[in-house]
This record gives structure tokens, sequence and C-alpha cells, in this order.
């Protein structure tokens, strides 16, 4: 459940989908996909009414999509210049408010949201958010960053495992040429690997 990282199937060619490589690995499992690309964590919550009872396991994906929006912030800025920041120090301050403001509204959504989850099923398992895909600019990359960290912390004090997906996808070729911020089949086929991890741990906490 939850974005992107998961409901990818419209930029890649047919079968090559997260979904269909699960499927094809496992036959017997029954597979629910209830992410949807560009989805919030608040849409995320809402996906919570769709999952079936006592389901076997659950991995979400979350949280790319809350900053997603953050390519025009800072108009150009270079906010690790001093000189940028000294010129434009209204601007990077009015930025900076927002990311606090941006973090803190999505940690607790997602505190809100692992919690009610963990009611329905304990087994989840959290994807992190990769922040270099080739076509993100610098002030995405921290944005993304700002939101991953909420992720690993509260999925951290939670004993959830974490499949630290920014650390799997490294390569140009791990990213879709059609929509080059998403995953390529090269980056599902990584994604999946770790996702075999997961279960074959049955589930045990840390970082995969």
């Amino acid at each position: 459940m939850g974005d992107s990282i998961l409901d990818k199937a419209h930029y890649l060619d047919e079968h090559d989908s997260l979904e269909e490589i699960l499927k094809d690995a496992k036959p017997d499992a029954q597979i629910s996909l209830l992410a949807i690309d560009g989805a919030l964590t608040a849409d995320t919550h809402r996906q919570l009414e769709s999952i079936p009872e006592k389901p076997g396991c659950v991995f979400l994906s979350c949280g790319i999509s809350e900053f997603d929006d953050s390519i025009n912030e800072l108009d150009g800025i270079d906010i690790t210049s001093l000189e940028d920041i000294t010129a434009n120090k209204e601007k990077v301050d009015a930025y900076r408010r927002r990311t606090k403001t941006r973090r803190d509204a999505f940690r607790a959504s997602f505190v809100s949201l692992i919690d009610k989850l963990a009611e329905q099923c304990n087994k989840i398992a959290v994807f992190g958010i990769y922040s270099n895909a080739p076509a993100n600019t610098d002030v995405q990359r921290r944005s993304f960053g700002t939101v991953n960290d909420v992720i690993m912390e509260e999925s951290a004090l939670r004993n959830i495992p974490i499949i630290n997906v920014g650390a799997l996808l490294k390569n140009p070729e791990d990213f879709s040429t059609v929509m080059p911020v998403r995953p390529s089949v090269y980056g599902g086929r990584k994604i999946f690997a770790r996702v075999k991890d997961v279960i074959d741990s049955n589930f045990e906490h840390g970082i995969y």
C-alpha cells in the first residue's frame, strides 16, 4: 500500500511491475495492490479501509509525494552557498519554516498511519525514500531526505523493518526512462530482492 514505489506499472513494459514480479515469484500468494501513484499519506490512510481482513503482511511506501512539489521552492538559489543564503535570506528562511511545518505534519500523519496499520497486521515493512533519481534537483534531494529521516526514525522506534531504497537505487538504469524519478524494472527487481529478504527473515526488524 502507499504510492508509486509500488504502483508504477504504467512507467514500465508489460509484466515488469513489482506486483507482477511478486506474483511470478510467489504464485500461491494472494497479493493486493492498494498503492496509487502520487498518493499522499492522507490518501494512504484511506487505503486502510481496503486492506483484506487479517493480512499476512503489509509493505508500506509513502512520503515521496509529500515534497514532490519542492522543485521550484527556491527558484535556483543554492542553499549550500553562504553568499546565496545571505543574499536571499528571507526566501531561505521561509523555505526552512515551510519545510519544518511540512516535516512535522508528515511525522504526525505517518505515525498515525503505521500505528493504525499495526492494529490490523503484525508483520509490516516500510520503504525508505530514494532521493538520488537523476531528474531530482538538489532542493528535492534535501526535501526527500527530510521525509526519509522521519520514516527511518519512527519505524526504528517501533521495530519495523525498513527497506532502504535509497541505498539500492544508485545507477541511471535503476530509474524509468518514461518517468526518471520512478524505479525501472531493474530498480524494481532490486526492491523485490529486499522484499524477499524481509519475508525470509520473518520481518525481523533492521535495515535491508
